[in-house]
């Protein structure tokens, strides 16, 4: 096998794994968008016992915090799809090198991700720690 050919194969695995990483990521961003969909309806049905002080202003506040996190995982798929569109043109590129690709852009966009991930993790926590013990049991 040639040198330019094994570069290509080499080339063509990285393009690859970086598919791969970036399917990942997508499906994270899909998932926190659906939970917040799902966390708005928790946080606004009238399951909660009433005598709670300052319940509403709480339930508001987490919905407000729910609203972003959905306006950013919105950002964030549409960052990806952007992402995705320069993972493809890599492959007729002959002149980028993925690796490069991988270690300047792929790295921190994945880090930028996986940190909205972690904090909207988070917030699922604090939603659940808050309202686990309000709910009505009757």
């Amino acid at each position: 096998m040639s040198v330019t050919a094994k570069k290509q194969e080499n080339s063509n695995e990285t393009v690859a794994l970086l598919y791969k990483d970036f399917a990942n990521l997508k499906t994270f961003v899909f998932y926190v968008s659906e939970e917040s969909a799902f966390f708005m309806k928790l946080l606004s049905a009238k399951v909660y016992r009433s005598e709670t002080p300052n319940l509403y202003e709480k339930l508001k506040k987490f919905i407000t915090k729910v609203e972003k996190t959905k306006t950013e995982a919105e950002n964030w798929n549409s960052a990806l799809e952007e992402h995705k569109d320069q993972i493809r043109l890599l492959l007729g590129d002959q002149n980028r090198n993925p690796k490069d690709f991988y270690e300047n852009e792929h790295i921190k966009l994945k880090e930028q991700v996986l940190a909205f991930i972690n904090d909207s993790n988070n917030l699922k926590l604090d939603i659940f720690r808050f309202t686990g013990d309000l709910l009505l049991t009757e």
